[in-house]
């Protein structure tokens, strides 16, 4: 059986132990509550069987409620029914023994005739609560019950009937008490039996879930015992081979047994130490033939280098004369600047004059047109100076008509004042009149009271006369007063109007002054006009000249600048050619340095393998893998890229792991001299997905390397190493399943991997994904 299934099969069984377990537990305890909750409601019949019969003997007493008599008794009797049907009904009865069920026929018996005694007492109850006493005796029944209202009202109807009620229930409650009495017996036995079932029960639970427990642990513990042991032992025998395998011997190995995952495991890393033993016999060979062709790598970086640096020198001297041509012609440059800078400014100084004299001709004609107009103006000022001295001439005359109206006026208003004098006389008199005409009416008592009242009459209007003549002379002083100052205005209107006369004329003789001095200053600004438009036209003639020679001059200035453009650029390129001879220096340099730096690593790398102990007997053939299709590159010429032709790998057959004794290498075909090889980018070898050899990412073929003596076959320097990806690519069918050499890096890689995995489940198909072949 395999692992699986045994720990499938231990897995079951817990798992069956567990579920049997887990429902003989819920079966158990939930009879065990069933059992307690008819136990609980045994306790709660009992309680309310109690308060019936309790509620029955306090019939007589004060806190009897009267009106609701047979409703409370009806609703607790409603309750115990349920209760008992409940105890008498309930499916846990049918678990209980014979004897125990004989007992609950008894109580079920008991209860029906106790249930038939309340019948009776039912009645009464609702004859009590039919009766309607007065309000007076239903308050003397609940403050002091029946008997003592009996004895208060003795001659009550109502409550004599109440009480003899009374008597007749105390009679039918003495056999409910006898059946009370022996129904509490019943149930009191019948608890007592429950919680003996109960406690039987609950310690059976108890012990037959711990029996079980420890029955099917040991059957467990024997189980896993059994399987555990075996694999144990055979799991020391691997820890032994790794052990080994921990101390760099590759010579040991383990011997499978059994029908499991071990015997898998065991063959698995057999075929591990198997593939691990070949791995390192290809790797100890591989270093020693690449320390060979680090001496040449480094001869040919240096050559390059010197080369290199001769190129460097030439350009210096190249840069030296570039720079001096550039300096004369920066000097060109600068004379052709100064000439540009001078006819500038001529060309700047004739645009201003230019623009001054157009100014000069326009502020002329503005001046023109503002004489033009200023005559015009003074022509129209001097007729309007005549029209005032016409107007003042007119308001003269009407000033003197206004002085003699105001003097006709003033008399007008003496006469008024006369008129108001008189009417102020009148008026006293006629004032003294209506006094003596009051007194008189008075002499004459009751017969002179009409005329006294018409005397009376006459005073007041007298008066009131006085009143508006006194209001009519402020009018007319305020009149006279107002023509007195027309008079005055007037007066002084007709001195302004002669002196406004006498400048009217001076106005008229000036305007005729400037009239005539204008007509001369327009003649003069015309001539002033004709002579700024000749020099304007001797201006625009000379600032056309300065125009086209500054054209001139910077035309000639453009080609000096292009030319120094043209320098300046092939010195930056003498630049750059400069700073990456110097990087191909520098990187050859560093090809020189880790060159010597993967001697060192591959002689390190020598002494390590060493140390690991392979077996040559047995070894296995070498490992073919997976092919790999060539992506295309773009390899480097002078900077400049050209597609390389795709060349694709054939598939490669898979060479099973067979033992062989000696290992034959192909012979090594003499090869072509090679053609220059063009640069390669190192994104090109990456995109390849091949391992590469070496400081310069050149591809070689396990043949090319190693001949049938286990001598290197590499010629003359880097460019035979050239030669050896050329032809791979020239000749596919020569590299077929041929062994890409690993760098370090990879060998690392793997030995990290195979101690990450443990060295289990290893094939031949990892080794293949790994390593690429060409």
């Amino acid at each position: 059986m395999k692992l699986n299934g045994k720990f499938s099969f231990i897995i079951l069984f817990t798992v069956f132990q567990a579920v049997i377990l887990t429902v003989f537990s819920i079966v158990n305890i939930t009879q065990i509550q069933n059992l307690k909750n008819y136990q609980i409601m045994e306790i709660k019949t009992e309680s309310q069987l109690a308060s019936i019969v309790d509620y029955l003997e306090k019939m007589d007493y004060w806190d009897f409620d009267l009106e609701n008599a047979y409703s409370s008794f009806n609703t607790k009797k409603v309750a115990i029914t349920e209760s008992f049907n409940y105890l008498l009904e309930d499916p846990v009865t049918e678990t209980f023994p014979e004897d125990f069920k004989t007992s609950l026929k008894q109580t079920k018996l008991t209860w029906q005739l106790l249930n038939d005694s309340f019948v009776p007492v039912e009645n009464i109850l609702k004859t009590m609560e039919a009766t309607k006493p007065s309000s007076s005796v239903l308050t003397s029944i609940n403050s002091f019950g029946i008997r003592e209202t009996a004895n208060l009202y003795s001659q009550d109807a109502d409550i004599i009937n109440l009480l003899s009620l009374t008597d007749d229930a105390h009679t039918q409650i003495k056999k409910i008490r006898l059946l009370y009495v022996s129904l509490m017996e019943l149930n009191t036995k019948t608890l007592d039996r429950i919680e003996n079932i109960v406690s039987e029960r609950e310690n059976k639970f108890v012990v037959i879930t711990i029996l079980f427990a420890v029955v099917t642990s040991i059957i467990l513990a024997i189980l896993i015992f059994l399987v555990t042991s075996r694999i144990s032992k055979r799991i020391v025998k691997v820890k032994n081979v790794t052990s080994t395998l921990a101390e760099k011997d590759f010579t040991a190995n383990v011997k499978p047994e059994g029908n499991d995952e071990m015997l898998l495991l065991m063959t698995n890393i057999n075929n591990m130490v198997t593939q691990i033993n070949n791995f390192f016999l290809l790797v100890k060979s591989t270093a020693k033939k690449a320390l060979d062709s680090e001496a040449l790598i480094n001869e040919s970086a240096n050559t390059t280098a010197t080369a290199t640096s001769q190129i460097d020198t030439n350009i210096d001297k190249m840069n030296k004369q570039f720079t001096e041509m550039v300096e004369v012609i920066n000097g060109a440059i600068g004379v052709i600047a100064e000439m540009n800078l001078h006819v500038d400014t001529l060309v700047k100084s004739n645009n201003a004059q230019t623009e001054a004299i157009e100014n000069s001709n326009t502020a002329v004609n503005e001046v023109v047109k503002t004489l033009e107009y200023m005559n015009k103006m003074a022509v129209e000022r001097m007729e309007n100076a005549q029209e005032m001295h016409t107007y003042v001439a007119d308001g003269d005359e009407k000033i003197t008509s206004t002085n003699e109206i105001l003097g006709h006026v003033a008399e007008q208003l003496d006469e008024v004042y006369e008129v108001v004098t008189i009417i102020n006389n009148v008026a006293e008199q006629t004032n003294l009149l209506s006094m003596n005409a009051a007194i008189e009416s008075a002499h004459a008592g009751d017969a002179g009271k009409g005329f006294g009242v018409v005397a009376e009459e006459i005073r007041s209007l007298a008066e009131e006369t006085s009143e508006n003549a006194d209001k009519i002379s402020r009018v007319v002083n305020a009149i006279v007063q107002a023509v007195e100052n027309a008079n005055k205005s007037s007066q002084s209107a007709f001195e302004a109007f002669e002196k406004v006369s006498a400048h009217a004329d001076q106005i008229v003789s000036s305007l005729q002054e400037i009239t005539g001095g204008i007509g001369k200053i327009d003649s003069q600004m015309l001539q002033i006009k004709n002579r700024s438009e000749e020099t304007a036209s001797a201006a625009d003639y000379m600032n056309k000249y300065c125009t086209d020679l500054a054209d001139k001059q910077r035309q000639v200035s453009s080609q000096v600048d292009n030319m120094n453009e043209v320098f300046l650029s092939a010195i930056l390129s003498l630049k750059n050619i400069k700073e990456e001879t110097a990087d191909i220096v520098n990187k050859m340099k560093d090809v020189s340095t880790s060159s010597d730096e993967s001697y060192k690593n591959l002689t390190e790398l020598e002494n390590v393998l060493d140390e690991f102990k392979t077996s040559e007997v047995g070894k296995s053939t070498l490992i073919a893998v997976k092919p790999v299709v060539e992506k295309k590159a773009e390899p480097v010429v002078e900077k400049k890229p050209e597609p390389v032709e795709e060349k694709k790998a054939e598939p490669v057959a898979e060479i099973k792991t067979e033992p062989v004794v000696e290992i034959k290498a192909e012979p090594v075909v003499e090869k072509k001299p090679a053609e220059p090889k063009k640069e390669e980018t190192p994104a090109s070898s990456n995109k390849n997905n091949n391992t590469s050899w070496g400081m310069f990412n050149k591809q070689v073929s396990k043949d090319d390397i190693f001949d049938t003596t286990g001598e290197s076959t590499i010629n003359d320097g880097i460019q035979e190493i050239g030669e050896v990806g050329i032809v791979g690519q020239e000749d596919p069918d020569a590299m077929k399943g041929r062994f890409v050499s690993p760098s370090l890096e990879e060998i690392d890689a793997k030995l990290n991997q195979l101690a990450m995995a443990g060295g289990f489940g290893i094939s031949d198909d990892m080794f293949k994904s790994d390593f690429p072949t060409l």
